[in-house]
């Protein structure tokens, strides 16, 4: 894309801060970070201007050097790299929900949309939002692809959706009877996303699963330095097999969160752990 669109400022500007992001993590390549800062500042300058210009706030190219920005804030990972990375995903969404079906006329502009709906449906999961769009929109694409990762897209989904719905009633002060069934209802919702990952990983074929082939039991030194945690080492056949794995595991912490919190609400203002 970068190659076809030479004079697109967002896009080559976005890209070249993205990169030399990561160059800059490579030994004795500290001194990239200023460029790669100075990019980036510039990068949004532009971003921005095409993003209020009605034609190009639609194109493929913005689309991506907003995917390219939090990208960068996600390399950086500096401490305010959380917030700017969701708002970049907030912007790429609000691009796609402009867009609507006609972002998945091309085999380019489906795979932006199932890269910005990765990237929302983790966001939503660690912020507590609605995916902010109805779920059989976000699955438009689900037809003739693959059912296992389509599968945990949806619960992943239903999930963020329980989970700020969760956060909205956690307001609420009194125990009646009516706002105790809603608590209780919420949880049971919950409950049946957790048998949906269970359900999945039940019938999941051989390729898609992990094979650990190590297991760590003790190492020396902090932990970030550390080649890998304690506890067993898997192997999975490809990335993309293992990035899904990690949302499930992700969402299935979430979970039991999420539970903790309505059971938490339901003995106040005894000690929900006794």
């Amino acid at each position: 894309m970068v190659n076809e669109h030479q004079s697109n400022k967002a896009l080559n500007l976005a890209f070249s801060a993205a990169s030399l992001a990561a160059l800059a993590n490579r030994p004795n390549a500290k001194s990239l970070l200023l460029r790669a800062e100075e990019q980036y500042s510039r990068a949004i300058r532009h971003v921005n201007t095409a993003l209020r210009d009605p034609i190009h706030q639609k194109t493929d190219e913005t689309l991506a050097a907003v995917l390219l920005l939090g990208l960068f804030e996600t390399i950086m990972s500096r401490k305010v790299s959380m917030t700017a990375w969701g708002s970049h995903i907030d912007g790429a969404v609000m691009i796609i929900k402009m867009r609507g079906r006609n972002q998945l006329k091309t085999k380019l502009g489906h795979a932006l949309f199932t890269a910005v709906r990765t990237q929302m449906i983790v966001n939503a999961l660690a912020t507590g939002k609605s995916p902010d769009w109805p779920i059989d929109n976000w699955m438009a694409d689900a037809q003739g692809r693959d059912e296992n990762a389509d599968e945990v897209n949806r619960l992943a989904l239903r999930l963020a959706e329980l989970r700020c719905d969760v956060n909205k009633y956690m307001t609420l002060v009194k125990r009646t009877p009516e706002n105790i069934a809603l608590i209780n209802g919420l949880m049971e919702q919950i409950l049946d996303i957790e048998q949906g990952f269970l359900r999945w990983e039940a019938q999941l074929p051989d390729v898609w699963r992990p094979r650990t082939f190590a297991w760590v039991d003790a190492f020396h030194g902090p932990i970030q330095d550390s080649e890998v945690f304690p506890g067993k080492v898997d192997i999975f056949s490809d990335i993309w097999i293992c990035n899904i794995w990690n949302l499930v595991r992700v969402a299935k912490l979430f979970i039991s969160g999420t539970i903790i919190r309505c059971a938490a609400w339901l003995h106040a203002p005894g000690d929900y752990r006794t």
